[in-house]
């Protein structure tokens, strides 16, 4: 619908006058639009201050696949995979139905992402250019992707707008929020901060991988990439926005479905005082309590030693002393690969979330 509305076509005037003057009044008709420019839908049809105002009935929002409905999606095609494939194939291609459809019987992740993406003719080679430039014409929607995605834990407003060269205005807001509506991006306060100190931060998986692999090395096939540091990075930053995004299946396996929870990040730089932190996710929760989380991408079994669980502990004290913390601490890890049952893990871990987990429905 978007694109069929474009400046030129009048073709939304010519909707209205259909719609009230002919349509609405027929009892035997239902009219579905559909669009992917979610901000220019919400903002020309559910809050149309013109001839469409309050017409519509009801709203479907289409999200993402899970890593659940991704299962039975490939299973419907004959498309048996490992848990661990699934996962590695929604880090990159995200839970985007479209991009999923492609993959063939038979294929690991990294040969279907090397002739979806990589390789010159890939039907998805070219899709993070043509998408941004369907949805939002030559905005500036791009380049702030593009420089998000060069930020791991994401980007405070005034921060991004100097790397921009742009000035604050309700222009750059609209566009922001044409990003978060539309699923690209997502604003996440900080644990125990401000509105004014949230960060902008990328969570769309595949704007993520193109960026960091497509973009940087055009038709250079994945599996020469997967060694890299810049690859194993990339990994865990993509399975901590998994993580984020299949929230309430790991508050469903920590048993805390029936308390009031929220889950952020957090990370301090420190003072001369006390050594800063970075915290991959926190769930506080209404019984005053807070879950720690370590996330972690493994393929074996994950092995805490006692230099690792010292960092851990030092962790929770820095983020007790900066916080001013009152509330008990549990430390969780969230491991893809599980964890391997030693002496650190007894008295260190109090709960373990693994890859089958996030598969819960």
């Amino acid at each position: 619908f978007p694109w069929m509305c474009n400046a030129k076509s009048r073709f939304l005037i010519a909707f209205e006058n259909f719609w009230n003057g002919w349509a609405s009044a027929r009892k035997d008709l239902v009219v579905v639009i559909c669009g992917s420019a979610t901000s220019w839908m919400l903002k020309n049809i559910e809050r149309s201050k013109g001839g469409l105002y309050n017409r519509v009935t009801n709203r479907l929002f289409l999200q993402p696949f899970t890593l659940h409905e991704t299962e039975l999606f490939f299973k419907s095609k004959n498309i048996i995979l490992s848990r661990k494939h699934i996962t590695e194939l929604y880090m990159m291609l995200g839970g985007i139905p479209h991009y999923l459809n492609q993959v063939q019987k038979g294929e690991t992740p990294y040969k279907a992402i090397s002739r979806l993406v990589m390789a010159k003719n890939g039907l998805l080679s070219n899709e993070f250019e043509n998408l941004f430039q369907s949805l939002f014409g030559e905005g500036p929607h791009k380049l702030i992707i593009e420089t998000l995605c060069k930020h791991r834990y994401g980007l405070k407003r005034d921060k991004l707008l100097a790397l921009l060269q742009l000035e604050s205005s309700g222009w750059f807001s609209n566009i922001i929020d044409d990003l978060v509506s539309s699923g690209f991006v997502e604003i996440q306060t900080p644990f125990g901060n401000k509105t004014k100190d949230a960060l902008i931060k990328v969570k769309d998986n595949y704007c993520l991988f193109y960026i960091n692999f497509k973009k940087k090395n055009q038709n250079a096939a994945i599996e020469l990439q997967a060694s890299t540091a810049h690859f194993k990075v990339w990994s865990g930053l993509s399975f901590e926005n998994i993580c984020f995004y299949h929230y309430a299946q790991i508050v469903g396996a920590l048993g805390l479905s029936g308390i009031e929870t929220s889950v952020y990040q957090w990370q301090h730089k420190g003072d001369a005082t006390m050594q800063g932190a970075q915290i991959d996710m926190l769930i506080k929760r209404s019984d005053k309590a807070i879950q720690l989380c370590e996330i972690k991408f493994n393929e074996h079994p994950f092995v805490i030693s006692k230099k690792y669980a010292l960092e851990v502990r030092t962790k929770a004290s820095v983020f007790n002393y900066f916080t001013k913390n009152k509330y008990s601490i549990f430390t969780t890890f969230i491991c893809a690969g599980g964890l391997l049952p030693n002496k650190e893990s007894n008295t260190l871990v109090h709960a373990i979330i693994t890859l089958d987990n996030l598969f819960q429905y």
